[in-house]
């Protein structure tokens, strides 16, 4: 449960006293005006706001809370949150969208996934973006991707006839020892695992392609085949 939630049922477990002061309706107001709110952060706000003008202040755990937020939009953040955004535009930008990638689907980070997949403008917080990144399956899938692939474009490769004996290539199964053309490389990896740089191949006997990782494909030997 996250802090909010933990707060929210504290709050109605334990009745306690307002402390009055007419100066924070305004200062609430103002950090519900910030745009980089998070949805649970503005609703937080929102809530606090709510109970301000209905009872004239906050309690003591309510107001440390808010502080705890308000803090976070002083002068001195402002610029350090700026300086943030120039340095992951400038250095992080493209390996995010590798990384959101991978977590697209996955339970782990799919809010920030999904910002950086689909808003150029969104920028995950600091110390998001380093837990995110900095792991070891990100790192693998961000290694996977960038390194050389041992197979380039337009060569000849011949599926393995391992292809399928785990649930993620199940579907591969029926082209086992089949050969096929390379037509792409340079495709984010999907596994954070040695062999998981991913292809686009043409089999042969097929009108489309299909998407393999390397540890599936092998240079041509006398048992690969063209059809089924």
């Amino acid at each position: 449960m996250s802090f909010y939630g933990r707060y929210n049922q504290y709050q109605k477990r334990t009745p306690a006293q307002v402390k009055q002061d007419p100066n924070l309706v305004i200062r609430i107001e103002a950090i519900a005006s910030e745009s980089s709110l998070n949805e649970e952060t503005r609703n937080f706000v929102n809530s606090l706001h709510d109970f301000c003008k209905k009872n004239g202040g906050l309690t003591e755990k309510q107001l440390a809370a808010f502080s705890k937020v308000e803090s976070r939009f002083s002068p001195q953040e402002k610029v350090k949150l700026k300086n943030w955004e120039q340095e992951y535009k400038s250095k992080y930008f493209e390996d995010a969208k590798i990384i959101a990638s991978y977590y697209s689907t996955k339970n782990f980070f799919r809010f920030e996934a999904e910002g950086i997949l689909n808003d150029e403008d969104y920028v995950p917080s600091a110390s998001r973006w380093r837990k995110m990144s900095e792991n070891h399956y990100a790192q693998k899938i961000l290694e996977e991707t960038k390194r050389d692939p041992k197979f380039p474009n337009d060569s000849m490769v011949q599926v393995r006839s391992t292809v399928g004996k785990d649930p993620a290539s199940r579907f591969l199964k029926k082209l086992k020892n089949r050969l096929g053309f390379v037509i792409e490389t340079n495709l984010a990896a999907s596994s954070p695992v040695n062999g998981g740089k991913r292809y686009q191949i043409l089999p042969m006997g097929h009108a489309t392609p299909v998407f393999l990782e390397e540890r599936h494909i092998m240079k041509p030997n006398k048992n690969g085949v063209s059809t089924s």
